[in-house]
C-alpha cells in the first residue's frame, strides 16, 4: 500500500515541485468529522482513555456513554466507528467515554493470574466512574460491541445509574466466540502468509494478538445467552446479520422485565474485515443516534458540574507515557513515551500504517516504544488524521492513504516531539507508514535517519488517484508463489476448494508482469512516461546520501514491495550500492505485518542502532 513528499529543518512538509497535485481526489461530500478536535486523552487506572465531552452550544444530557470495546482485530477495524459514533452522540448533547482494558491497546500490561477476566471488569467499573466524574452526569447508557456486550451485562448490575445498554454483534457464548476466534485466525494468518510454526499453540490469538491465557480460559466458561437477571431496564441489540433471527437472548431479558429492541446490525461484515479496507457502517451511526437521541433528556439545570480532564504520565516498568492531543486542529492523539530517566540518543517517531491505530498491528509499536524507552529512547506514536482515534483535517479527501495531508500531520508530529524530547528525531514505519517515513525524511532536514520497512513504493505519482477499491487484493511476489506452490499442503488446499483459484490467477499474472517490468525498465518508462517517477526516487536517495542521512530498507522475503524495489535498482537491490548510507535488510520466513516476533526483534534492533549512532 502506496504515499509520497520534500524541504529543510522548521518549515512545513510540503511535496516536491511535481508533487504538488493532489493525490487522492476530494469528496464531493463532506469527510465525517472533519474540523473536529479530537476527544480529550488522558491517564487513569494504567490505561488511557478519551474523554468526548458535549459539543459547545448544545444542552448536556443527563446520561453520558461509555463504550466497552471488542477484543483483537474487531477492535483494531471498530476504532474509526466507535470514534464517529461518540462525535454524534456529542452534537446531540451526550459525552462519552472511550478506553483500553489492560493488556489491550494502549493500557499498561498486568498479570492477569490472580483474577483473570475480573481485571476487565474492574476495568470497567473504574471508567464508568471517571466517566461521572468528567461529565457530570449521573446516569449511564454502555454502548458495548462483541466481547465488550459480555462484559456489560456481567457487569452492569453493579454500576450505579445504568439506564441502558447497546449491544453491537454481542458475544453470547465464550467457548463458541474462541472457536471461531480460532478459525478466523487462521483463514488471516493464511492470508498473510504466516506458517502455523509462528502461531502460539494453544492461546487465543489473532492479528498477533493474544489473548491472557488467564482470560481465555475463564471465557470459555462463560454464557450470558440465557441470563438469570438483567443488568439495565431497557436493552437495543443489534445482532450481526447471520445471527439477527435468533431472539433466545432478547426473549429471556424480556421475560426478565427488561425493555428489548432488536434488529440486524447494518454493515457489520464490512466493518470487521481488515483496518485498511474496513467499510463504516453510518447507517448504523445514524441510527444509534437517532435512538439515543430518543432516549435521553435534557440534564437538569441542578446538575453537577463536570471535573477537568487532566492527565498524568502513566508510568510502567522503565517508562512513562504521557497521552497528547496536538496537530493544526488538535485533531490528532497520540502517546510520547519517555524513559524513566534522561532520554540519550536519537527520538523516534512511529508512523502508523495505513488505517492501522497507533498501537500498530499485534501491538508492535507499543512494545516497541516501551522497550525503547527501556533503553533510553523517547519516542511518539499517533493517529493519522481520519485514522483510529484522530478526526479529519478540514477539506481532506476521505482516502488518506498517500495524500500530502499526512505529511503535515508527521510535520506536526515532528515538531511536537521536539518540545518534548529534546533530542535529534528519527522516524520509522511499516507499508504506508514506511513510504511516509521515507518521504518525510527526505524532506525534513531536522530527522536524522529512518527506518522504512516494506514500503510499497519511494514515489507515488501525484497524478494517480488512490482508492481502496484498487488495493483490495495485494499481491505477493513471484518468489512468494513460487515457494507456496512447492509446499504439499498448497495443493491438498487446491483439492480442497480452499484456495480462490482465479483470484490466485489474477495475482500471479500480475506479480509476473511486475518481475517482466524490472528487466525491461528503461523501455517501459520511456513508453509510459514515467521517467519523471524513476526520477524522483533517483532525487530522493541522492539527496539523503549528500546529507549522509542514515536509511534502512527492512523488507520481509517475498514481500510485494520487493517488486518496485527492484524496479528501481536491479534484482536484488544491487544498485543501492551507489549509497553508502543505505542499508538492506532482509527478513527471512516474514509476512508483510510482522505477525512473527523475531521479525519485530530485528526491526527493533535496527531502530536501537540507528538511535544510538
Amino acid at each position: 500500500m502506496p504515499e509520497a513528499h520534500a524541504v529543510k529543518a522548521g518549515a512545513r512538509l510540503a511535496a516536491a515541485p511535481d508533487a504538488s497535485a493532489t493525490i487522492a481526489r476530494p469528496s464531493t461530500e463532506p469527510v465525517e468529522g472533519a474540523g473536529r478536535s479530537a476527544a480529550l486523552p488522558f491517564a487513569f487506572n494504567g490505561t488511557i482513555g478519551l474523554f468526548q465531552p458535549e459539543r459547545a452550544g448544545v444542552a448536556k444530557r443527563q446520561a453520558a456513554v461509555l463504550f466497552l470495546n471488542p477484543w483483537g482485530l474487531e477492535e483494531m477495524c471498530s476504532r474509526k466507528f466507535f470514534r464517529i459514533t461518540a462525535e454524534r452522540f456529542a452534537d446531540i448533547g451526550v459525552p462519552s467515554l472511550r478506553f483500553d482494558y489492560p493488556s489491550t491497546g494502549d493500557a499498561l500490561d498486568v498479570d492477569h493470574a490472580s483474577d483473570g477476566i475480573a481485571s476487565w471488569e474492574r476495568s470497567v467499573l473504574e471508567a464508568a466512574e471517571r466517566l461521572k466524574s468528567l461529565s457530570g452526569c449521573d446516569r449511564i447508557i454502555l454502548v458495548a460491541q462483541g466481547l465488550g456486550a459480555m462484559l456489560a451485562q456481567r457487569v452492569g448490575s453493579r454500576i450505579e445509574g445504568v439506564d441502558a445498554i447497546v449491544m453491537l454483534g454481542p458475544v453470547l457464548n465464550g467457548r463458541a466466540y474462541l472457536r471461531e476466534l480460532s478459525v478466523w485466525s487462521q483463514f488471516i494468518n493464511h492470508h498473510l502468509g504466516v506458517s502455523d510454526d509462528h502461531a502460539p499453540q494453544g492461546k487465543a490469538t489473532i492479528a498477533g494478538l493474544v489473548m491472557p491465557a488467564e482470560i481465555a480460559v475463564e471465557l470459555a466458561k462463560l454464557k450470558i445467552a440465557t441470563p438469570e437477571a438483567t443488568a439495565a431496564a431497557r436493552y437495543l441489540i443489534l445482532e450481526r446479520p447471520a445471527r439477527s433471527d435468533d431472539t433466545t437472548f432478547a426473549d429471556s431479558l424480556r421475560a426478565l422485565g427488561a425493555f428489548v429492541e432488536q434488529q440486524a446490525f447494518e454493515g457489520y461484515d464490512a466493518l470487521v474485515t481488515d483496518p485498511l479496507f474496513s467499510t463504516m457502517p453510518m447507517e448504523t451511526v445514524s441510527f444509534l443516534a437517532e435512538w439515543m437521541d430518543a432516549n435521553t433528556s435534557a440534564a437538569p439545570i441542578s446538575v453537577r458540574p463536570a471535573s477537568r480532564v487532566t492527565s498524568e504520565p502513566l508510568t510502567g516498568d522503565g517508562f512513562e507515557e504521557l497521552p497528547v492531543r496536538f496537530g493544526d486542529y488538535n485533531h490528532l492523539v497520540g502517546v510520547v513515551c519517555r524513559p524513566l530517566g534522561e532520554p540519550t540518543g536519537n527520538s523516534v517517531l512511529f508512523l502508523a500504517t495505513a488505517y492501522d491505530r497507533h498501537c500498530g498491528w499485534g501491538r508492535a509499536i507499543v512494545e516497541m516504544a516501551r522497550n525503547l524507552a527501556r533503553e533510553g529512547i523517547a519516542s511518539l506514536r499517533f493517529d493519522s488524521a481520519n485514522a483510529g482515534d484522530s478526526p479529519p483535517r478540514p477539506g481532506a479527501p476521505e482516502q488518506i492513504l498517500y495524500s500530502p495531508v499526512q505529511y503535515e500531520d508527521a510535520r506536526c508530529a515532528i515538531d511536537l516531539l521536539e518540545r518534548f524530547a529534546r533530542r535529534p528525531i528519527m522516524v520509522a514505519g511499516r507499508c504506508s507508514g514506511g513510504y511516509l517515513a521515507f518521504r518525510a525524511v527526505v524532506a525534513d532536514e531536522r530527522l536524522r535517519a529512518a527506518v522504512s520497512i516494506n514500503p510499497f513504493v519511494y514515489y507515488w505519482d501525484p497524478k494517480q488517484a488512490v482508492e481502496k477499491k484498487h488495493i483490495v487484493s495485494v499481491p505477493r511476489s513471484i518468489e512468494d508463489y513460487g515457494q507456496r506452490l512447492a509446499k504439499v499442503d498448497t495443493f491438498k488446499r487446491l483439492l480442497r476448494g480452499d484456495v480462490d483459484v482465479k483470484a490466485a490467477a489474477r495475482n500471479v499474472v500480475i506479480a509476473v508482469s511486475r518481475r517482466i517490468s524490472v528487466r525491461i525498465a528503461p523501455l517501459l518508462d520511456h513508453l509510459t512516461g514515467r521517467r519523471h517517477t524513476t526520477a524522483e526516487v533517483k532525487r530522493s536517495f541522492a539527496a539523503l546520501e549528500k546529507r549522509k542521512v542514515p536509511l534502512t530498507l527492512i523488507y520481509s522475503e517475498g514481500d510485494v514491495g520487493l517488486e518496485h524495489m527492484y524496479f528501481q535498482f536491479g534484482p536484488g537491490g544491487r544498485r543501492l550500492a551507489r549509497y553508502p548510507n543505505v542499508r538492506l535488510v532482509m527478513l527471512g520466513d516474514a509476512d508483510h505485518n510482522l505477525t512473527p516476533p523475531g521479525s519485530r526483534k530485528t526491526v527493533f534492533d535496527e531502530i536501537v542502532r540507528l538511535a544510538r549512532s
